[in-house]
């Protein structure tokens, strides 16, 4: 990860930051309410030296008790001078715990000791602190030398009287709220930055490049609006989304630099593994391809879960196993899809080894020959990992194109499904995110305005049968491939995308 992800990992996840960050906040001023108030009181003493006559003397008793400050100081939480107050104070406590609410200091070259008490009552801090000065200044003079007449040479006598304080000093509600407000966020922050490392959905067209190193072809706004069947939802994308219908038109044009070398005619579309939209994009890339190339043929190859005659509301009953196993000629295995000049060779009925069929001979010949007679095809194929039917499909196409979801497809999928399809001779020219949020996608040129019913007008011109038009019937059998003739004479019904209707054709 460099900074731009962890930037975007941050981004993201903005909303778990601020959570967190006022969680925090709320628990530090929680943890304040239920703490109790603290006061405290502080008192102070002077040390001094008893003798000395001269200056000579003088100084050197001021040295002498320099010298012995931190010693004074340190004798204010001895039990010494502690169990005298409890017993004077009558107080029910330890010389521990109560050494605990003491602190003593001696301030930077001076012979000032100061004494602070903390306690839950302000009264009780007073008294406490005047009670452990008076006994820690018995307890010094008790220690320190004796002149002729047996007074200490050393006295401490109080400069500064302990007053009851009014306010307490703790909790600090605002310091606890703070502190717990950045730990929050804090937390959040690592949270966020692991579940970035940790997390290997694809969500940027720098996760595909980089786990799986083959171009990034686009990406596939997600449909808006409650989820539809997927005949609906296809419709209703590329008649009245704007975004949606861009997107796959960009897909389009981007095939015709994927192999400017050579004569790309036919890809195979394909995921790494099922739910992640590959007969979606695969049906929505033949519409787009049909707006700019005269013949386009989409061929579900899939048939292990064939969904191509759901989405464009065909006869799935007849179809490529029918022309496979010579039930059916080629050319009236293949159905007409709406008023467009695209034609469908949907799955037929499944067999039971689909791996044999789509890698037969006979399927090889099937895909020569519908190369010489489409100016593009389409297969949609199985998944890549679970199953190898893919694999012979890609190689004899020449090239293949994979399909991944926004926060489904890992990176490490993709990447097998890419060392996969390279290790069995096929070539892989690009990968497709789809379902894309609109913040994350290039739709933003499209107004909500846009995303509009497809109008009755709209639905009547595209549901048009062929046979309507003259002449458009005869032309699409001219396109066909003759192939061999079907052991039945019937022909399956068409039926159009938006509609569903069959429409009769010649027998």
């Amino acid at each position: 990860m460099d900074l731009k992800d962890y930037l975007t990992a941050l981004r993201d996840r903005w909303y778990l930051l601020v959570a967190a960050t006022l969680v925090g906040a709320v628990a530090g001023v929680a943890y304040a309410a239920v703490q109790p108030d603290q006061y405290e009181a502080t008192t102070s003493a002077y040390v001094s030296s008893q003798r000395g006559d001269t200056v000579s003397e003088l100084v050197q008793g001021s040295q002498y008790t320099q010298s012995l400050m931190q010693s004074y100081a340190n004798l204010a939480t001895t039990p010494a001078v502690l169990q005298p107050v409890i017993e004077e104070l009558r107080l029910d406590t330890t010389v521990d715990d109560l050494a605990k609410r003491i602190s003593a200091e001696v301030e930077l070259n001076t012979v000032i000791v100061t004494l602070t008490v903390v306690s839950e009552d302000p009264a009780d801090a007073q008294k406490t602190a005047t009670a452990v000065m008076d006994s820690l200044a018995d307890v010094v003079s008790g220690l320190s030398p004796k002149d002729a007449d047996a007074n200490p040479s050393i006295a401490l006598t109080t400069v500064t009287p302990p007053s009851e304080p009014e306010f307490p000093f703790a909790p600090n509600t605002r310091l606890i709220a703070v502190t717990g407000a950045m730990l929050g966020l804090v937390l959040a922050v690592v949270y966020a930055i692991l579940k970035q490392l940790l997390d290997t959905r694809i969500r940027t067209e720098d996760d595909a490049e980089r786990s799986a190193q083959i171009p990034f072809l686009g990406r596939v706004p997600r449909p808006g609006g409650k989820r539809k069947s997927l005949r609906t939802s296809i419709s209703a994308q590329w008649e009245a989304s704007g975004s949606t219908r861009e997107a796959y038109r960009r897909l389009a044009a981007s095939l015709d630099f994927a192999d400017i070398d050579g004569d790309l005619r036919m890809v195979v579309v394909s995921s790494a593994f099922a739910g992640e939209g590959k007969t979606t994009t695969a049906v929505n890339l033949t519409l787009a391809l049909a707006e700019r190339r005269p013949r386009v043929l989409l061929i579900d190859a899939d048939l292990r879960r064939p969904r191509v005659a759901e989405a464009c509301g065909l006869d799935g009953s007849v179809g490529l196993t029918t022309a496979l196993t010579h039930q059916a000629s080629l050319a009236d295995s293949i159905q007409t899809w709406g008023s467009r000049n695209i034609d469908v060779l949907t799955s037929g009925l499944r067999p039971p080894n689909p791996t044999e069929v789509v890698s037969s001979a006979a399927m090889q010949d099937l895909l020569r020959e519908v190369r010489e007679h489409y100016d593009f095809v389409v297969v949609d194929s199985a998944p890549v990992l679970p199953v190898s039917d893919t694999l012979t499909l890609a190689r004899a196409s020449g090239a293949s194109l994979l399909v991944g979801r926004y926060k489904v497809t890992r990176r490490q999928s993709l990447r097998r499904a890419v060392d996969t399809l390279s290790s069995a001779g096929a070539r892989v020219i690009g990968f497709v995110l789809n379902a894309v949020p609109p913040e994350h996608s290039s739709s933003s040129y499209y107004e909500e305005s846009e995303l509009v019913e497809v109008s009755p007008a709209v639905e009547s011109e595209a549901g048009k049968a062929p046979a309507e038009k003259g002449s458009n019937s005869s032309e699409t059998d001219q396109r066909r491939p003759q192939g061999t003739q079907a052991r039945s004479s019937k022909k399956p019904a068409r039926t159009t995308p938006q509609t569903g209707k069959a429409k009769n054709s010649a027998r």
